[in-house]
């Protein structure tokens, strides 16, 4: 029997939930990708973001390394929380702040000296949190 003829057979729900995993899947994948791209970013641009800020090689530092503790501390409160509340809550919520804060990243360029080396280390914070 072709895999085909399957899907002849097979109620119309049946496939129809077949094609919305692929899409979820596929939404789950590019977020991944993203996700992924938008941590390594500040590795790529942070010389320039070091001379905009005036950043000392230190402070880039911990700014660097602020969402890589984070995300390593949210792992198991992060996996609580996807049992309690499940997959499609966490992740819209995940997402949503995920965004704010990318968004909120431009933002430190408004505040000078400590405040925007302060801003940027607590929105990193939360980012790797949010990841």
């Amino acid at each position: 029997m072709s895999g085909n003829a399957v899907l002849r057979e097979m109620p119309l729900s049946a496939a129809r939930a077949g094609s919305i995993r692929y899409l979820v899947l596929f939404a789950l994948f590019l977020a991944s990708s993203l996700n992924y791209a938008d941590r390594a970013v500040l590795g790529i641009v942070g010389p320039a973001l070091s001379r905009a800020l005036a950043l000392t090689p230190v402070a880039l530092g911990y700014v660097l390394s602020a969402s890589a503790i984070s995300y390593f501390l949210a792992q198991i409160p992060g996996g609580l929380l996807l049992d309690r509340f499940g997959s499609r809550w966490i992740y819209t919520g995940a997402i949503a702040l995920w965004s704010f804060l990318t968004i909120a990243q431009g933002w430190t360029g408004l505040l000078h000296g400590f405040y925007a080396v302060t801003a940027l280390l607590v929105i990193r914070f939360l980012f790797g949190i949010a990841i």
